[in-house]
């Protein structure tokens, strides 16, 4: 298989990906910031597959574009490991459309061993990776400025980089985290885990309800209000399995003020006697 029709195949899965999110971000109310990372980051990433999607297909410096898509996919294919090893039922890689991580780890391998067994030639690659590491690096320090300006500007007008976010994509009340790790005990006993709700808009929310079954519920009781910029401490309880080893429970927090918002976070832990 030449090397171009690869370059191709990488290029077609990064731009139906940053596509996928940019419709996501547009109709779904900022779907791209419901993964694990930031909406910040999460904007950038899209970003990133949709200017490597474009080198890759006009065949410019192939040499250079196929060692940023040899590390971009060797970063999917971990992260998207990492996601089918904590349980998660969607990537979040194509925005709302939901496959599987281990589909994606799958995807993500096969695409690496295509560019590791059809490269450009020897010359090509020293030539054009050296061109493009000069590139690279005036991009960088480039994009450094401009991000160093938009974290200024952003914490001048909303005060902080987490409210500019959540203005940014319409989520008004947020969780401070929504991965908790390390709560461990042992079998069927109750663990109890806090999150912090925080209220960025300008309009009261209200908690309403959460997680409640036989494995978890809303220990902190609803309703409870939480006032245009305050943050208000929420407490969960969770029964341990009872068998011994790694667990992963999905709770969830259901807020209305401007908008109804479910908010998700994943704790995972060791049962152990």
């Amino acid at each position: 298989m030449p090397y171009q029709l690869t370059h191709w195949i990488a290029a077609f899965i990064l731009l139906a990906a940053a596509s996928a999110k940019v419709l996501s971000f547009q109709v779904a109310e900022g779907a791209v910031s419901r993964t694990d990372i930031s909406p910040f980051l999460g904007l950038l990433l899209m970003q990133w597959e949709l200017i490597l999607g474009l080198w890759l297909a006009t065949l410019v410096r192939p040499g250079g574009s196929w060692v940023a898509a040899l590390g971009t996919f060797g970063v999917f294919l971990v992260a998207s490991v990492r996601r089918a090893w904590l349980g998660e039922a969607s990537c979040g890689c194509f925005g709302v459309v939901s496959v599987h991580p281990a589909v994606v780890a799958g995807l993500d391998a096969m695409v690496l061993s295509l560019l590791l067994a059809c490269r450009p030639p020897a010359g090509e690659r020293a030539d054009d990776i050296k061109a493009s590491l000069g590139v690279a690096a005036r991009l960088g320090l480039s994009a450094g400025v401009v991000l160093a300006c938009l974290w200024a500007m952003a914490v001048a007008w909303f005060g902080s980089v987490a409210a500019a976010a959540a203005r940014m994509t319409d989520s008004p009340v947020t969780l401070s985290r929504t991965f908790a790790s390390g709560v461990d005990g042992e079998p069927e006993s109750i663990q109890s885990v806090t999150f912090t709700l925080h209220n960025w808009g300008d309009e009261p929310a209200m908690l309403y309800g959460g997680s409640q079954d036989c494995a978890s519920r809303l220990a902190t009781e609803p309703p409870l209000e939480v006032g245009p910029g305050e943050a208000i401490e929420v407490r969960v309880e969770i029964r341990l399995p009872g068998g011994e080893g790694l667990y992963r429970k999905r709770v969830f927090f259901l807020t209305h003020g401007v908008k109804t918002q479910k908010l998700e976070a994943l704790i995972v832990g060791r049962v152990a006697r």
